[in-house]
């Protein structure tokens, strides 16, 4: 079984444990660019606001997460999974034209129907200019 750990209490009440944030990279979801995840000080973790950039945790490391976050003094609880979540989509690293930030572009990745070698309008996390890339044939899985 799988869970999400989820904060409790406090400030952050709400917020879903995930993996940290570095500061740089495409944010597609509207609700993420809107309170982007937070770190957490003193834990590899960080404050996602949607389950979307949640980690999901095997059951038998769930408490010992919890116990972690309790010692940084964050209350959570674990939502239950009931099977971890296909990841379908590649990795594509760019590089915004515009200001040069280095990014990583999560791109869908289909069996059929794709579009492969079209370019593909993505928007700038640093500067939030528009851009295209192209996606290699390679990238996408057979």
């Amino acid at each position: 079984m799988m869970h999400r750990i989820r904060i409790t209490s406090g400030e952050y009440k709400g917020r879903y444990i995930g993996r940290p944030f570095s500061g740089w990279g495409l944010i597609t979801n509207p609700e993420a660019r809107e309170s982007p995840p937070m770190n957490i000080i003193g834990a590899p973790y960080a404050l996602h606001a949607t389950e979307h950039g949640a980690t999901q945790f095997f059951s038998a490391n769930t408490e010992g997460v919890r116990a972690e976050l309790k010692a940084l003094g964050y209350e959570s609880e674990a939502v239950e999974e009931v099977a971890a979540p296909k990841q379908n989509y590649v990795k594509i690293p760019t590089e915004c034209p515009h200001c040069n930030a280095k990014q990583e572009v999560h791109v869908e990745a289909r069996t059929r129907f794709a579009q492969v070698g079209g370019p593909q309008p993505v928007v700038c996390v640093k500067c939030e200019k528009e851009f295209e890339i192209t996606v290699p044939r390679l990238a996408l899985p057979s």
